[in-house]
């Protein structure tokens, strides 16, 4: 499984991951998951176009489940996450 994160870099991003997997009382099986630091709210989520190319040969589903939730916030501010993650 490839998960998308928020983060620096991938170490960062497993510190995320374990963080709320604990806070949530599950396990992550790190034979099973492969950190890419990512943004969903620009294109290409900010990775190189040779890194965005080689992860999209590799991902065959997608789960999206990366919102940005703000209830004061604008859709235009949202948007880029929002919409734009997943279309990309």
């Amino acid at each position: 499984m490839i998960c998308l994160v928020r983060a620096r870099d991938a170490a960062h991003g497993w510190r995320r991951i374990v963080e709320t997997a604990a806070r949530l009382g599950l396990e992550v099986d790190r034979e099973r998951v492969e950190v890419v630091p990512a943004d969903l709210s620009v294109p290409r989520f900010g990775l190189s176009d040779e890194a965005f190319a080689e992860l999209a040969e590799k991902i065959f589903q997608i789960v999206h489940c990366g919102a940005r939730v703000d209830w004061s916030a604008r859709f235009e501010d949202l948007e880029p996450t929002n919409v734009g993650g997943t279309i990309e």
